[in-house]
């Protein structure tokens, strides 16, 4: 075998080895998406109401539109504590404060605006958590305290795989 053969079948072997070990990497979403629907007094849909979703801690902002079934959605957002604020021309601003979003979340907030003039505004602000409709999966986010504290003899980061709610190990 040539060195020019030797070379091109290692060199095709590491490139298929570093896109298979690349495809699981894809599948990780560190950030989460707040959903919901924004509807009138009398529950009737409000179509093109503009949301914006402002992190309390950085001050950035996201915004997106409601479709014809007054649905919208905020993608891309990252970790933390937002407030949702629905505006639109004849309603009163409606405003969802302390919306928790976690990794890989789909949260779900609905807005009811009320007829009036737009410098009125209505806040609500969310002590339970939301509750996630749309999937089936859970998670958990481990802050530095919190791992500090697990009570893990090995302080390896696989043995906190099992100590989030409703994960077990099984041999």
């Amino acid at each position: 075998m040539s060195l020019s053969t030797t070379f091109k079948t290692a060199l095709q072997v590491t490139l298929a080895a570093g896109l298979l070990l690349a495809v699981p990497l894809l599948g990780q979403e560190f950030r989460g998406t707040i959903t919901g629907t924004v509807v009138d007094s009398s529950g009737a849909a409000v179509p093109n109401a503009e949301i914006e979703a402002r992190n309390i801690d950085t001050s950035a902002a996201a915004t997106s539109r409601t479709n014809d079934a007054g649905v919208y959605t905020v993608p891309f957002l990252l970790p933390g504590t937002y407030t949702v604020k629905a505006t639109v021309t004849g309603f009163k601003q409606a405003t969802h404060e302390k919306v928790e979003v976690h990794v890989g979340d789909k949260v779900q907030v609905d807005l009811k605006l009320e007829v009036g003039a737009i410098t009125e505004s209505v806040v609500v602000t969310a002590q339970a958590e939301q509750l996630r409709t749309a999937t089936a999966s859970m998670g958990q986010t481990i802050n530095t305290t919190e791992a500090r504290d697990l009570p893990i003899m090995t302080r390896q980061k696989n043995s906190w795989v099992c100590s989030g709610s409703g994960s077990f190990a099984s041999e």
